[in-house]
């Protein structure tokens, strides 16, 4: 537990809603939990307020659960359908254009791997769901407790050598030399390499924001 939660801190905070990174240890934490309650009560109960004081905690900690159900649910709107239509951003403009066979490089392989036709090789940046690039060694070159070096793995050689049409990047922005800001080194290091910049172009359309289309293959 104290090792996995290090891990979580090293890693950095989670940008997605309902706390993914604890799913692994749910099982385990649910029985902690459970045991530990037991023994609080036990020993509250032995004081001369126990009960009541055992009344407040349970009240509190059942307001605490309420309170992120409602944050859930009225700020963050889990449950009212997808965050992101299938009819807007990156992945709705490759959903248009894709050929069966084609290759696409993504950073964000979820949404836009899933509405993509299953014909379409994707191959995920990140390494994620890419068995080559995940079972490379890691590599931190900001440090451990470094940032934008994500899992530490990507293959910039490896991902050019598929010859993807289209490749997704998560840009924010770009320096005053022309070069593209991004939030992983891995992308960065592919957005900045001659031969991506020779053979890719940024598609500029409204809405459309880090994707790139090989040069001439619209």
């Amino acid at each position: 537990m104290i090792a996995y939660a290090t891990f979580v801190v090293v890693g950095g905070g989670d940008w997605m809603p309902m706390q993914r990174f604890l799913v692994h240890i749910m099982p385990l934490l649910y029985f902690l939990v459970q045991d530990g309650l037991l023994r609080l009560r036990d020993t509250l109960q032995s004081l001369r307020w126990g009960n009541r004081i055992v009344s407040l905690v349970l009240a509190g900690q059942l307001a605490y659960l309420l309170a992120g159900a409602a944050e859930a649910r009225l700020v963050q709107g889990i449950g009212k359908g997808p965050l992101l239509t299938p009819d807007e951003g990156a992945h709705a403009y490759l959903a248009r254009h894709v050929r069966p066979g084609d290759v696409v490089a993504v950073t964000q392989a979820g949404l836009i791997a899933y509405s993509l036709p299953l014909e379409t090789r994707i191959v995920d940046i990140v390494g994620l769901a890419d068995e080559h690039i995940a079972h490379l060694p890691v590599q931190l070159p900001h440090g451990l407790f470094g940032r934008d070096d994500g899992f530490g793995k990507w293959d910039v050689d490896y991902v050019l050598a598929q010859q993807p049409r289209f490749v997704q990047i998560n840009i924010y922005g770009t320096t005053p030399e022309g070069n593209y800001i991004t939030n992983f080194t891995g992308n960065a290091l592919l957005v900045s390499d001659p031969r991506f910049r020779e053979a890719y172009e940024l598609v500029r359309e409204p809405g459309i924001e880090g994707l790139f289309v090989r040069k001439g293959d619209r």
